[in-house]
């Protein structure tokens, strides 16, 4: 169950654990539109200026992650 005391630990994993795949890559907002038509597709995020990773919650505020990434090693 998902709660205010492990839903950063829970967000941790979700974002920066391993063995889990799944296919990403990016769309002009126009193409987008027009690939989606029929197709099993879902928009995670966007692109827009500046540098680094910021993610967002469902309603709009930033949520800090302290790892990024997986090490097999």
């Amino acid at each position: 169950i998902l709660n205010k005391n492990n839903k950063q630990k829970v967000w941790e994993v979700i974002l920066s654990g391993g063995e889990d795949y799944e296919l990403l890559f990016s769309f002009t907002s126009n193409d987008f539109r027009s690939y989606k038509k029929g197709e099993n597709i879902t928009n995670i995020g966007f692109f827009s200026a500046g540098k680094g990773i910021r993610i967002l919650d469902s309603q709009g505020n930033e949520f800090k992650v302290k790892n990024f990434g997986f090490n097999h090693f």
